[in-house]
């Protein structure tokens, strides 16, 4: 059973591996669970931690998309007993005490589960605790008859008086206290709190991996139960083309970067960027005439296709896909839009939308089959962007956007430079993810020259060993 589990920091990866075999992944953010069913092809996904502000949190529709293609998916916790309550109807399915205080509307706001958090080199830690927990802490503390009601009921009061991101126990002690609750209440409540903490989101967390881990056989999806669910929404688009994270070489990026990086590094930019414009004016010409193309016209259309570029042998025809970050049934669609075109003779008026001119320029790499080569050439830039942090910042913020296209052109021997920014717009690139690839390649472009360099002197020294020496 393949099985994608986000979570963290409620339950840590090495604890969600103790349980079940599962691929862990952090706090689950927009676009993350569309990213996970291309990449991992589960069957199962669990949801308990999710990312908030700055980040956009999950939507209902990445969680629809896994949903209608088969997937089971669980909530609990935090993020995930939200979501699985607000997606019952739909098919998700909540675990825990969190999720039915949710349903029964014991809880009333949202912000009750969530918490902030961060990466540390030991995993996903809480900043702030969640109220859910510091309730069934506080309520456990009257029961053993450490607090008595009213000072129970005054702490909690306090606690959601204190904005989520600022809801750690010293915050709530000293609101407590300008309330009114004596010093010695709030020392014998943060003394049981150090030493009994009710961590009700931890609990229900490792009751949804049970439950995931115990699913009987007839109740998981098939592998190959992926449906193609017709035409694609706007956010669904964005989700797929635009937003998703692929992996290449080591490496993890958002398909936008992946086309800002192309853009700017393809010898025939300009070109690239207008056939894949003429491309998305098509696609809506086609839907405003109602071009409609048969099954039979997609398979001549990929048939041509393969043949073109040498991928016959189904073997080679799966990498391709693989490494072209394509599903089948996408590349069904790619073709099929290829045979819609096809049948068109005039052009389009209309202006392509930024975010999915990212999936037109990404379709014209694959058709012309340097999709692989832009995929490593981002890989390299991320990693050096990566391992060199500091100098990105400073160069993101410091670097002069003319010198760094003129640079850029230079190096690359581009005469279109002085057409940079227009070519930038049709391809739907933004300035500020342009700026970030300029600032990566020049990055790498230096590392290139000092690695050249490096040879060169150490040939020198190889070939004049004596006269290295004598200096």
């Amino acid at each position: 059973m393949k099985t994608v589990i986000f979570c963290g920091p409620t339950l840590s990866h090495p604890e969600a591996g103790r349980i079940m075999h599962a691929v862990c992944l952090p706090p689950v953010k927009q676009g993350d669970v569309v990213s996970a069913f291309y990449r991992f092809r589960p069957q199962v996904i669990g949801i308990i931690d999710g990312m908030t502000y700055p980040e956009v949190s999950v939507w209902h529709k990445d969680i629809l998309f896994a949903l209608e293609r088969g997937v089971a998916v669980y909530g609990a916790g935090a993020v995930g007993a939200v979501r699985a309550v607000e997606l019952e109807k739909a098919g998700m399915v909540g675990i825990g005490a969190v999720y039915r205080k949710l349903k029964e509307m014991e809880v009333f706001a949202e912000d009750e589960v969530l918490s902030e958090c961060a990466e540390s080199k030991e995993g996903w830690i809480r900043l702030s605790e969640p109220l859910v927990n510091l309730r069934a802490t506080f309520e456990s503390a009257r029961d053993r008859g450490v607090i008595r009601q009213d000072e129970c009921a005054g702490l909690i009061t306090a606690a959601g008086e204190v904005f989520f991101r600022e809801r750690t126990l010293e915050a709530i002690f000293e609101r407590a206290s300008r309330k009114g609750l004596g010093a010695d209440v709030i020392q014998r409540i943060a003394d049981y709190s150090r030493d009994h903490y009710v961590d009700v989101q931890k609990q229900d967390a490792i009751a949804l991996l049970h439950a995931i881990k115990n699913l009987p056989a007839s109740s998981i999806p098939p592998e190959d139960d992926r449906r193609d669910q017709g035409p694609e929404s706007y956010i669904l688009h964005v989700l797929k083309h635009h937003d998703r994270d692929v992996e290449h070489d080591g490496a993890a990026f958002p398909l936008y970067s992946l086309a800002a990086c192309a853009v700017l590094n393809h010898p025939e930019a300009e070109e690239l960027a207008k056939k894949a414009r003429d491309r998305l004016l098509l696609s809506y010409l086609s839907s405003l005439l109602g071009v409609r193309v048969s099954e039979e016209d997609a398979d001549r259309e990929a048939l041509e296709f393969r043949k073109k570029h040498g991928l016959a042998d189904d073997a080679e025809f799966s990498d391709w896909l693989a490494g072209n970050d394509l599903l089948p049934e996408d590349f069904r669609n790619l073709m099929k839009d290829n045979a819609r075109i096809r049948k068109l003779y005039d052009w389009s008026s209309l202006l392509p939308t930024r975010k999915q001119s990212t999936k037109m320029i990404l379709d014209e790499l694959r058709l012309r089959n340097q999709y692989r080569e832009y995929a490593q050439l981002t890989a390299d830039m991320e990693k050096m962007a990566d391992s060199n942090e500091a100098a990105f910042i400073d160069g993101w913020r410091n670097a002069n956007m003319g010198d760094l296209i003129r640079d850029h052109a230079a190096w690359n021997h581009n005469p279109w430079h002085e057409r940079f920014m227009n070519t930038m717009a049709l391809a739907g690139v933004t300035p500020e993810n342009i700026k970030a690839a300029l600032v990566k390649a020049k990055m790498l472009r230096e590392k290139q020259i000092f690695l050249v360099a490096d040879t060169m002197t150490a040939l020198e020294r190889a070939e004049n060993p004596s006269e290295h020496e004598s200096r």
